[in-house]
C-alpha cells in the first residue's frame, strides 16, 4: 500500500509537466495527446476505480501484456514527461489483417494489420520472381540480293510478360540474278556530232544495274546544198557594193563555204543646189553641186572637188554629223521630211551669219547663241528682224537626249524691258501639221512660232524671262535688299509662241539679263522642274503652255499673254535671279504673277510655298476637282499704283481694261482652297458655283503690301533713290455674298459656293501714297476708280461650325 501511495503522489506531482504525444497507446481520454491526466486515469483503472470499455482499456495497456497495472500508469507518466517512448510488440500473426497487396514477379507486396493497441502497421511481402517461358521467334526478315536477312529468339516471363532475353541471328544476302542485256541512250549520228548507244545488264530480282558498256557511232558527212546569195549591198557613190555566195549543209545548216564578189563604186549624181548648212568652217560661197545619193557638196559638176562640211539639206548634214559637231543653218529652209538631231550634235539657227558662237553649260547664258546690245531705241522692237528662219511643214523634228537645238538672237538688259530680244534673231516656225519633239535641249533667244506643238519629253527648254518694268540697278538693289519687295512686278515669256507641252521629267530654265553697273547681269535660273525652280512638278504632273500674241497691253507691242494649265501636283517655290551684281532669291520677297501670265490648275493640287501676289490683269483659276493649298502667302490685288520711278511702270487700270483684261487680279476657286494655319491669304476669291474655301485656325487673313522706295533710300552709299514712289496696299480676305455685299473670311471656318453669280460689285481700290524723304515723309490715302465697275463671280456662304 505504501508503494501505491507513493505512485499516486508521483502521478499528482507530474500532472503539471504533461506533454502532448501523438499516439493511440496511453491516450486514455482519446484527445490526441498523452498527459499526466492519462496516467492518472490508467492508475485509477489499475486500482479498479475506473471501468473503461474495451478500446479505452487497450489504450491504457502501455506494455501490451493485456492487463492494466500500476506499471502501465508509470509508463504513461514517463512518456507524458518525455522520460520514455512507447514501443509496439512484434507481430505474432494473430493480429487482425486490415489490407493485403499481393507481390508480383518484380514488385514486393504489402500487408497491413492492427495492433492490439488499436494502431495499424505494414510489413513488406517479398517479390515472387520471373517465371521463364518457351523461346519464340520474332522480326523474321528474308535475305535478298541487296540486303542480309535475320530473326530474333526471345524469352518472356509467363507471369508478367516481361522480356527476359533476346538473341539475333543474321541470314547472309543472296546473289544477283543477271537478266538479258538491253540497249539505252541511243543517239543517231549526224553531220555535226557522233552518235552511240549503251548496252546494260540489270538484276532480274532487284533491278540493280550490273554492267554498262558504251558503243560510239561515227559522225555522218555534210550534205552540201545549192549556193545562195547574201549580204548584197548596192554600190554607191561613196562605197563599193558586193555580195556573198554561200553554201550550207542541207542536213544541219552549217555554213560550208563563203565567197565574196565586189562591185565597184558608182559615180555621183550631181545637180546644182545651194549650201544651206555646214559643219566646221563657214563656206565662202553657197552655190554648189550636190549628189542626190549621198548629199555631199562639190565645187564643180565633175565631182572632183568635194566641199567638206557643206550640205544642201539638213537631213544630209545630220547624217554626216558626229558627236561634238555643230550643224549651222545658213539660209531660210523649209523642212518637209522627218529630221533627227542625234545625241552629241547641235543644230544652230544663228542670230546672224557672222555670229555662230554657242555658249557652254558653264556660261551664265547656258547653251545660248546670244549677243548683247547696249542701247534700246524704243520700248519694244519696231518689228521682227528675222535673220534666218527654219519652217517645219508636215514633219517632226526630234532632238534626241544629249542633242541641242539653238535658236539665236540679240538681247539687252537695259530699261525698260530687261532681257528682251532686240535686233537680229532666228525663227523656228512649226506649222500646224508639224511637231518638235525634245528629249535633249532647246535654247531660244530668237522665236519659236506656229500652231504646231513643241513637246518636252524629258527634255530641257532655255528661254528668256523678259522683265517688262525694269527700273534699273539702283531700284532693283534697294527694293530687294532694303525693302524686301520685288524689284519688278511684270515679266513675260514671249520667245516660245507655239503650243508647248511639258512632262514631269522635263526642265525649263529662264534666261535673265538686267543691266546695272555698266554691265549686262545675265544668268540662267531653273524655272520649272521636279526638284528646283519656281514651279516644281509632281511625279505625274504636266503643263500645257499656250501663248496668245494677239492679247497686247498698250505700250507693250510684241508682248502677248502666256497661259499655263497644270495637270497633277505643282508646288510654287523659289526662283533665283541676278541684277546689279546681286543674286536675288524670291523666297525673300512676295513674287508677282503679272498680267502677261495666267495660270489654271486643272487637276491635282497647287501648293503655294512661296509668297505670291496676283497682279491686276492676271488670273489664277482652280478647276472643279482640283485644289489650292496656301502654305506661305497669297495676295490678290484689287488694283495697283506703283508710281513712276522711271519712264516705265506696270500698266494701270485703264490700260488693262483697254486690252480686255480685268483692272484687278482674279482668283477663281471652283475646286477647294485651304489656307493653312500661320499662312496668309488677303484679297477676294471668286467662284463659278462649285468652290469650297477653308481657313484653318491661326490663318492670317489681313495684310498690307508695300511697293517702291522713298527718296534718298540708299544701300552701302553706292545706290540712292532719286525720287519717291512708295505705296501701301491694304488687303483683307473677302468673299462675295450670294445676294450682294461681302463676307469677311474668318480663321477656323469653311465657306461653300452658293451660286455662280453673287451680285457684289467693285468700283475701284484704295491705297496709301508716300511723299518725301526717307528721313521725313507724309502719307495720303488715295481712291482710284476703275474705268467701269467690275461684278464678282459667284456667291459664298459660311458652313455651320
Amino acid at each position: 500500500m505504501k508503494q501505491l501511495g507513493a505512485l499516486a503522489l508521483f502521478i499528482c506531482a507530474a500532472l503539471c509537466f504533461a506533454l502532448p504525444v501523438s499516439a493511440a497507446v496511453g491516450d486514455a481520454d482519446d484527445d490526441g495527446k498523452i498527459t499526466a491526466a492519462d496516467a492518472r486515469y490508467v492508475l485509477r483503472t489499475a486500482v479498479d476505480l475506473e471501468h473503461p470499455d474495451e478500446i479505452t482499456a487497450c489504450r491504457c495497456d502501455a506494455d501490451h501484456d493485456r492487463r492494466v497495472t500500476a506499471s502501465d500508469a508509470r509508463y504513461v507518466l514517463r512518456v507524458a514527461v518525455e522520460l520514455d517512448r512507447f514501443t509496439h510488440p512484434a507481430p505474432t500473426g494473430d493480429e487482425p489483417v486490415v489490407d493485403r497487396v499481393p507481390p508480383t514477379c518484380t514488385v514486393p507486396g504489402l500487408l497491413t494489420y492492427r495492433c492490439a493497441c488499436g494502431e495499424s502497421f505494414q510489413i513488406e511481402l517479398p517479390a515472387s520472381g520471373h517465371v521463364p517461358g518457351e523461346a519464340v521467334t520474332e522480326n523474321m526478315q528474308n535475305a535478298s540480293c541487296l540486303t542480309e536477312g535475320g530473326f530474333d529468339t526471345v524469352i518472356y516471363c509467363t507471369a508478367c510478360g516481361t522480356e527476359l532475353s533476346r538473341d539475333h541471328t543474321v541470314l547472309p544476302a543472296a546473289a544477283h540474278v543477271p537478266g538479258e542485256a538491253v540497249t539505252e541512250n541511243a543517239v543517231e549520228p549526224t553531220c555535226l556530232a557522233e552518235g552511240g548507244y549503251d548496252t546494260v545488264v540489270y538484276c532480274t530480282a532487284c533491278g540493280t544495274e550490273l554492267s554498262r558498256d558504251h558503243t560510239v557511232l561515227p559522225a555522218a558527212a555534210h550534205v552540201p546544198g545549192e549556193a545562195v546569195t547574201e549580204n548584197a549591198v548596192e554600190p554607191t557613190c561613196l562605197a563599193e557594193g558586193g555580195y556573198d555566195t554561200v553554201v550550207y549543209c542541207t542536213a544541219c545548216g552549217t555554213e560550208l563555204s563563203r565567197g565574196h564578189t565586189a562591185e565597184e563604186k558608182r559615180g555621183h549624181t550631181l545637180s546644182p543646189a545651194a549650201v544651206i548648212a555646214y559643219i566646221g568652217e563657214r563656206p565662202e560661197k553657197t552655190d554648189a553641186y550636190v549628189c542626190e545619193t549621198c548629199g555631199l557638196c562639190f565645187a564643180d559638176d565633175a565631182a572632183q572637188n568635194v566641199r567638206n562640211g557643206c550640205y544642201a539639206s539638213l537631213n544630209a548634214a545630220a547624217r554626216w554629223a558626229e558627236p561634238g559637231d555643230t550643224v549651222v543653218l545658213t539660209a531660210d529652209w523649209t523642212q518637209t521630211e522627218d529630221l533627227t538631231v542625234p545625241a552629241g550634235v547641235t543644230l544652230l539657227l544663228p542670230l546672224s551669219k557672222d555670229y555662230t558662237k554657242v555658249n557652254t553649260a558653264d556660261d551664265r547664258l547656258a547653251y545660248a547663241n546670244a549677243r548683247s546690245v547696249r542701247t534700246v531705241s524704243a520700248l519694244t522692237p519696231a518689228g521682227k528682224q528675222v535673220s534666218l528662219s527654219l519652217t517645219l511643214s508636215g514633219c517632226t523634228l526630234t532632238v534626241e537626249e544629249g542633242a541641242l537645238l539653238c535658236v539665236g538672237g540679240e538681247y539687252t538688259g537695259r530699261q525698260p524691258i530687261g532681257g528682251g530680244v532686240y535686233g537680229p534673231h532666228a525663227e523656228l516656225r512649226v506649222q500646224k501639221d508639224a511637231f518638235l519633239e525634245v528629249g535633249g535641249s532647246v535654247s531660244v533667244y530668237g522665236y519659236i512660232t506656229g500652231e504646231g506643238e513643241l513637246r518636252l519629253n524629258g527634255g530641257r527648254l532655255y528661254a528668256p524671262m523678259t522683265v517688262t518694268d525694269y527700273h534699273g540697278g539702283t531700284y532693283s538693289s534697294l527694293s530687294y535688299v532694303n525693302e524686301k519687295t520685288a524689284p519688278f512686278n511684270g515679266y513675260a515669256f514671249v520667245n516660245v509662241q507655239c503650243p508647248l507641252r511639258i512632262d514631269a521629267r522635263s526642265e525649263v530654265y529662264a534666261y535673265s539679263a538686267l543691266y546695272a553697273n555698266d554691265a549686262q547681269n545675265v544668268a540662267t535660273s531653273p524655272l520649272i522642274s521636279r526638284a528646283k525652280g519656281l514651279l516644281r512638278l509632281g511625279e505625274n504632273a504636266s503643263l500645257t503652255v499656250v501663248y496668245d500674241p494677239g492679247l497686247n497691253v498698250g505700250g507693250y507691242a510684241g508682248i502677248g499673254r502666256t497661259s499655263v494649265t497644270a495637270e497633277g501636283d505643282v508646288r510654287v517655290s523659289e526662283l533665283e535671279l541676278r541684277a546689279a551684281g546681286i543674286r536675288m532669291e524670291t523666297g525673300d520677297i512676295v513674287f508677282p504673277l503679272p498680267c502677261f501670265v495666267s495660270y489654271t490648275q486643272a487637276s491635282g493640287t497647287l501648293t503655294v510655298a512661296q509668297a505670291m501676289k496676283l497682279m491686276p490683269g492676271t488670273a489664277l483659276t482652280v478647276n472643279e476637282g482640283a485644289a489650292l493649298n496656301v502654305e506661305a502667302a497669297l495676295y490678290v490685288m484689287d488694283g495697283f499704283a506703283p508710281g513712276r520711278y522711271s519712264a516705265y511702270h506696270y500698266p494701270d487700270a485703264g490700260t488693262l481694261a483697254a486690252a480686255g483684261l480685268s483692272a484687278r487680279a482674279r482668283l477663281t476657286v471652283n475646286g477647294t482652297m485651304t489656307v493653312r494655319g500661320g499662312a496668309v491669304f488677303a484679297g477676294i476669291a471668286e467662284t463659278d458655283g462649285t468652290g469650297r474655301l477653308t481657313a484653318e485656325p491661326d490663318a492670317v487673313l489681313t495684310a498690307t503690301l508695300s511697293d517702291g522706295l522713298l527718296l534718298n533710300d540708299s544701300l552701302f552709299g553706292f545706290y540712292t533713290a532719286i525720287t519717291t514712289n512708295k505705296t501701301d496696299h491694304p488687303l483683307s480676305a473677302r468673299l462675295a455674298a450670294p445676294h450682294g455685299g461681302f463676307i469677311p473670311v474668318e480663321a477656323g471656318r469653311t465657306y461653300a459656293a452658293a451660286s455662280s453669280s453673287g451680285g457684289a460689285v467693285l468700283t475701284g481700290f484704295t491705297y496709301v501714297r508716300y511723299s518725301g524723304d526717307i528721313e521725313s515723309y507724309t502719307t495720303e490715302e488715295i481712291r482710284v476708280e476703275y474705268p467701269s465697275p467690275e461684278a464678282l463671280r459667284g456667291g459664298w456662304t459660311a458652313q455651320e461650325e
